[in-house]
């Protein structure tokens, strides 16, 4: 991943000018901002899960991510404890920390990455640029998901939570 080096430039946008991704579990994700709009200093995606979906468990080692939720209901894992979130509440999750969120009902929430850049690669490599018709069915396979977080610095350690858990 290169950083951007440049001072970051003024960036206004409506919604339907951001880059959308297909993601695991029929999740849609809006890239809002990015490593090159931001100087590396922050990425932003808008993202919208259906219930049970959710990522698996797992810890950054380069970068720091919040989940602020704005609709829905989800629950956040920090290593062996288990949050509910409701809308407005917010789950900070610093790097080295092993956790997993995932969408009890349908839920829109922003991701926080700090720096920026390291959760784009996962969601752009493994994801599913929706300028192109989705094929029915299509999920990330596990090859592409431990790809994209290997380049990120992300360790998978284990399969997204169920809705029994």
């Amino acid at each position: 991943m290169s950083v951007p080096t440049a001072s970051p430039q003024p960036y206004v946008r409506q919604a339907g000018d951001h880059q959308r991704l297909a993601y695991i579990g029929a999740a849609e994700l809006a890239v809002v901002l990015d490593a090159a709009i931001t100087g590396g200093q922050l990425t932003v995606f808008d993202n919208h899960g259906p219930r049970g979906s959710g990522s698996p468990v797992h810890v950054h080692s380069r970068d720091d991510e919040a989940f602020l939720l704005l609709d829905g209901q989800m629950t956040v894992w920090v290593g062996a404890e288990r949050h509910r979130l409701l809308p407005g509440g917010i789950a900070f999750l610093p790097r080295n920390v092993p956790h997993a969120v995932r969408c009890d009902i349908a839920s829109r929430m922003l991701v926080l990455s700090t720096p920026g850049g390291f959760q784009e690669v996962v969601f752009r490599t493994a994801g599913w640029d929706l300028t192109r018709p989705v094929p029915e069915g299509w999920q990330p396979t596990q090859e592409a998901l431990r790809d994209a977080a290997e380049q990120a610095g992300v360790t998978l350690l284990g399969p997204p939570h169920g809705l029994d858990d």
